[in-house]
């Protein structure tokens, strides 16, 4: 097996590294998110034909292994391919959703919930590096409870209906927030979603106000049931997660898990370092 790049999509931002055949990482490079749900990833593809043109080595890898959000439809996944293909023509490239590329960053080939929780969320039980049941994934408008977006929601409907107390209200929207706003950037803009989520972190420096822990504790909460209404073995395994919003509120996440019943074990901001380590083993 030749170098292969490692791949690591979200919808926001993405992350490609280079796994040498002896093992060593080569310095990643970043680009644009590429969400095949949401949007056509032309940012992201001129991006990387960019660097593709500055990195002989990168380009002339042989495996292309790539975690990507909005993976989960076959035809998705297969214009991802397509897309990646024109990037590394002569190379294998194969396409995983980010659920299966948090399972293998997570647990590696070990049994249990693997949970991405940042400006989207989903989960789903994993066992052998693979997803065998995974939740009802319905997007930020319909579902992602507990993640930025989420969060970004729930705080945008108080501020706009005057339930966030004045001085977090001031703290948080120091320049004031307005339907006008909304309309430019929710109804209007190209990345909502992440607008939303981006609400979400300045919530950590206001972790103690009451209502910050009120609004955690009830989104986490929601998440929770979430969880345990779609996978019926979660009890009976750790639940790891990885991504922003779980990096930063793992202490209130792990007290709202405890009081279901769950056991959070391990939070990594992100997937790639595991990533890494998964395909390493793999190779060998």
């Amino acid at each position: 097996m030749g170098a292969q790049v490692i791949a690591d999509i979200g919808g926001t931002s993405a992350r490609w590294v280079l796994l040498r055949t002896d093992g060593t990482a080569a310095i990643e490079r970043r680009t644009a998110g590429l969400n095949l749900a949401t949007a056509d990833g032309g940012e992201a593809m001129a991006q990387i034909h960019l660097f593709l043109r500055e990195d002989v080595e990168l380009a002339a890898a042989t495996e292309v292994h790539a975690y990507a959000a909005g993976a989960g439809s076959a035809e998705r996944a297969a214009r991802l391919q397509t897309l990646l293909q024109r990037c590394w023509p002569a190379a294998h490239v194969h396409i995983g959703t980010d659920l299966a590329g948090a399972a293998r960053s997570l647990f590696g080939t070990a049994a249990g919930t693997a949970l991405i929780l940042g400006t989207g969320m989903n989960a789903g039980w994993c066992s052998g590096g693979c997803i065998t049941h995974g939740i009802t994934s319905l997007g930020y408008i319909l579902g992602d409870e507990g993640s930025g977006a989420d969060l970004g929601r729930h705080l945008l409907t108080a501020a706009l209906r005057g339930e966030v107390p004045p001085d977090l209200l001031a703290a948080l929207f120091p320049e004031g927030i307005g339907m006008d706003q909304v309309v430019m950037h929710l109804y209007r803009g190209s990345a909502p979603q992440a607008w939303l989520a981006a609400m979400a972190r300045p919530l950590a420096d206001h972790r103690a106000h009451p209502f910050v822990q009120g609004l955690l504790g009830a989104r986490f909460g929601a998440l929770a049931r979430v969880l345990l209404n779609e996978l019926p073995d979660i009890r009976a395994g750790e639940v790891r997660a990885t991504g922003s919003i779980a990096r930063a509120f793992h202490v209130e996440l792990e007290q709202v898990f405890s009081r279901e019943g769950l056991r959070l074990t391990d939070v990594q901001a992100e997937a790639m370092p595991g990533l890494l380590r998964y395909h390493r083993q793999a190779a060998r």
